[in-house]
């Protein structure tokens, strides 16, 4: 069975944490209506939607299941910003972990359709048995 993609299940276990409906998510936060229940990838433009909606969001967590699903607060009761790294900007950064999920997106397509492909070879192997 093909499970929705690691980013929704993660949105949708922040939505279960706030203890709010998908509906109310969808009108706060202007992610295309629906889209969290479909099988598909999530785009870019809702991914950052979801950053802007809650920016004390993890994106290590988001994007790569590491880490607390909020970043940590500092001592002054703020929360930390992620840091910058050669001076880019924290919409740089959004950009640069969305590339780099888009990798491993295709990553992982890749290695499914190698294992599909090897299941079929395996199926017609046993077919020619049976014969």
């Amino acid at each position: 069975m093909v499970e929705k993609s690691i980013i929704k299940q993660r949105i949708l276990q922040y939505i279960d944490s706030k203890g709010i409906s998908k509906y109310e998510f969808y009108r706060r936060s202007g992610i295309s209506k629906g889209v969290l229940e479909q099988y598909t990838g999530m785009g870019e433009k809702n991914i950052l939607r979801f950053i802007d909606y809650d920016p004390e969001i993890n994106l290590d967590w988001l994007l790569r299941g590491k880490g607390e699903m909020y970043r940590k607060p500092v001592a002054s009761g703020t929360v930390a910003s992620p840091p910058a790294t050669n001076g880019q900007t924290s919409t740089a950064q959004h950009y640069e972990l969305i590339e780099e999920l888009d990798d491993l997106c295709t990553n992982i397509e890749n290695a499914a359709k190698s294992q599909i492909d090897a299941l079929k070879l395996y199926k017609r192997s046993l077919n020619k048995l049976k014969k």
